[in-house]
């Protein structure tokens, strides 16, 4: 991390608008490679049912990696830079608030289930448009599904048991999830109908 850092471009940039680029580029890379993948196992697995515990024990271990990422950036600082004045260090007090300010967001957990329940509404809408079986039983088991979504938010959000006693506990320990359950719970079953 501190040699991307180090190594973002700064020819051409004023030192106020100056950020780590590679840095930030390799970390949203990551976050949005998680959300890909969790996004097309959780679609496939709201195809085929059974499979919905192992799909979401996928995507919330994916998401506890990217609460272990922001207590590891939370507790980085940034490393001098040899060629920006000590002002732009003392600008972010650690290596998260860049990468909070690139993406729009407060906290990676909320980022990764609002992106998720955006990709995941279409999915949705295309298998309960297609009708059949898969639609049927999607439906009856919503209430099973919405459940399931629920709890998987929730533990995701929670640091790995390896990071929970950590001085960082953070955000993620201590936050309320309940506009992240809600915004991903609606994306599939407010998008199932009757």
């Amino acid at each position: 991390m501190a040699a991307l850092y180090l190594l973002s471009p700064t020819a051409g940039v004023k030192p106020d608008g100056w950020t780590p680029r590679l840095l930030l580029e390799a970390l949203e890379t990551y976050v949005r490679s998680a959300l890909q993948a969790s996004i097309s196992t959780l679609s496939r697995s709201l195809g085929q049912l059974p499979s919905l515990d192992r799909a979401l024990a996928d995507v919330t271990a994916k998401c506890q990696n990217l609460v272990s990422l922001e207590l590891i950036l939370e507790s980085a600082k940034p490393p001098a830079h040899p060629l920006l004045p000590p002002s732009i260090a003392a600008k972010h007090p650690n290596l998260m608030q860049p990468l909070l300010a690139h993406l729009e967001t407060a906290s990676l957990p909320s980022y990764f289930w609002r992106t998720m329940a955006t990709g995941l509404t279409s999915r949705v809408h295309d298998i309960v448009t297609r009708a059949g079986v898969v639609a049927r039983t999607l439906r009856s088991n919503k209430k099973a599904v919405g459940d399931a979504i629920r709890q998987a938010v929730v533990k995701g959000c929670q640091p790995p048991t390896a990071m929970a006693g950590g001085k960082g506990r953070g955000l993620a320990a201590d936050a309320n999830w309940d506009r992240e359950v809600a915004v991903m719970v609606g994306s599939v079953v407010n998008n199932l109908g009757r």
